[in-house]
């Protein structure tokens, strides 16, 4: 299954490794600092930039200030500033935590995170207190600055080495929750914290954040041999689509967890399986058996009906636990985005999944109906298609025939000045005459778009200067105030 696009703000992992360097660079490279904290003012204006670089940034900047610019500002100010980042730090740590139904407490939060105590106090101080003494602020400044290096910066790995890592400790829980269902003795629950399977969840959600769910993890979860089984007789089939207890009983205990740990996951793991339903390669039979004419080599990986019909089967099993209260594997699914999901790619998969909700909730079963009518006729009529060649072929006389219908029409309800049917006359083209090199040329005069020298054109990227240079992006630094290194 090839790696989703991952829109960053940086160009590339060189840029990013250097932003790092620049925001840490020791005395007397203070000039570097300041570079890094504008070119992370220049990614922001690019896209969203992780709360833990645009923390690190803010303490830089106002450290730059507090060195450089001692005496032209009051200590008050100082103090204010360095305040305001320590609480968009600690604020912007937590509330990506926050995932209960009820808010649990900042400092509880902040240990999970292995925050120190007193940042907690910090920002409790500057936010209903007194605000702290210039001298704790600077010192909280650089602890934050290190706590940020070990935490976020030293242990932030490339976007491949990532995924790998995610499918290695994936394969690992799962082969160690197939040891334990053939172990008869079952020396130790899987479940409990220092069990091997436990350490390699945790590896996992080291490795991830709200952010990074939808391009790392969920991919990997729905790679043949997690989610749906290597061995098509392990799989899904019609026309029950139930799952296996064996399948239930090794991902239930990861599906908690995820779930108690990030509020979005429910929802992330339900758009990564409707996304696997692609429209153009679903096999239009009602019944949901796939054309046995059709090649499942020629499908591209990860898109056999088998496959398919599984992840139909997990969807099914997330609105049965949701509607029956039993076995709730995501507490926080939202049953409307689930809908709308299916209601926008109608497929032979997504309708089960809509037929699941109507025998669980016959009142909103009353609504859909109309809209599963709708989607079984769609189907029923691709399904009358064997062949492409079946479509009879649309001649450029068919298409003038049709286009002089539509004005009639056009003309008809509206109608047309004299003006405009002028104009219509003077620009008809006949279909079957082809524009020479001169009439192209008359156009050309009379316009402002230009026809590049064919001979001079060359392919390259979108969004690339000519010649396939990237434009540089940054920020100009004057842009940013005067410089804040003259003393």
């Amino acid at each position: 299954m090839p790696l989703p696009p991952r829109v960053v703000p940086w160009t590339s992992n060189e840029e990013y490794e250097q932003v790092y360097s620049w925001l840490y660079a020791e005395a007397p490279d203070f000039h570097l600092r300041e570079l890094g904290v504008k070119r992370v003012k220049a990614w922001k204006s690019r896209g969203r930039v992780p709360q833990a670089i645009e923390t690190t940034a803010g303490f830089v900047e106002i450290s730059l200030r507090d060195y450089f610019e001692s005496g032209r500002i009051s200590s008050h100010e100082l103090r204010l500033m360095y305040t305001m980042v320590f609480i968009r730090f600690v604020n912007g740590l937590v509330d990506a935590e926050q995932n209960k139904q009820f808010a649990q407490s900042v400092a509880g939060l902040a240990d999970k995170l292995n925050l120190p105590a007193w940042f907690v106090d910090l920002r409790h101080a500057g936010t209903h207190e007194n605000l702290p003494s210039l001298q704790t602020l600077r010192t909280g400044c650089q602890q934050a600055l290190q706590w940020l290096n070990d935490n976020y910066w030293s242990v932030k790995k490339t976007y491949p080495d990532c995924i790998t890592e995610i499918r290695e400790q994936l394969s690992t829980y799962k082969d160690l929750g197939k040891q334990f269902s053939k172990d008869p003795k079952r020396t130790m629950n899987p479940n409990a914290d220092n069990s091997p399977s436990q350490k390699a969840l945790r590896e996992i959600i080291s490795l991830n954040d709200p952010d990074t769910l939808k391009l790392m993890l969920i991919p990997v979860l729905l790679e043949n041999g997690f989610l749906v089984p290597t061995g098509k007789k392990k799989r899904s089939t019609l026309p029950e689509l139930n799952l296996s207890q064996d399948l239930l009983a090794l991902w239930t205990p990861l599906f908690q967890r995820f779930d108690g740990t990030w509020k979005s996951f429910g929802d992330d793991l339900v758009a990564g399986i409707l996304d696997q339903f692609d429209y153009d390669e679903t096999p239009f039979k009602i019944s949901g058996i796939s054309d046995p004419t059709q090649d499942e080599n020629t499908k591209r990986a990860n898109r056999s009906t088998s496959y398919l019909l599984t992840l139909t089967a997990w969807l099914k099993h997330f609105v049965k636990s949701y509607y029956t209260k039993e076995d709730v594997l995501l507490s926080s699914l939202q049953m409307d985005d689930l809908l709308e999901g299916c209601l926008r790619k109608p497929t032979v998969y997504t309708r089960n999944v809509l037929l699941t909700v109507v025998e669980y909730d016959p009142e909103l079963g009353k609504r859909l109906s109309p809209f599963i009518k709708f989607i079984t006729k769609s189907l029923s009529n691709k399904n009358n298609i064997k062949n492409f060649k079946d479509v009879p072929a649309l001649t450029d006389g068919d298409m003038q025939r049709e286009i002089h219908k539509l004005k009639a029409r056009v003309i008809k309800v509206f109608g047309e000045t004299r003006e405009d049917e002028e104009t219509s006359d003077s620009m008809e083209v006949d279909a079957n005459d082809t524009p020479q090199n001169g009439d192209i040329d008359g156009l050309e005069s009379s316009s402002k778009w230009k026809l590049y020298d064919v001979d001079l054109w060359t392919s390259c990227p979108f969004g690339t200067l000519p010649g396939g240079v990237v434009p540089s992006l940054d920020l100009p630094l004057d842009l940013d105030g005067p410089n804040s290194l003259v003393r």
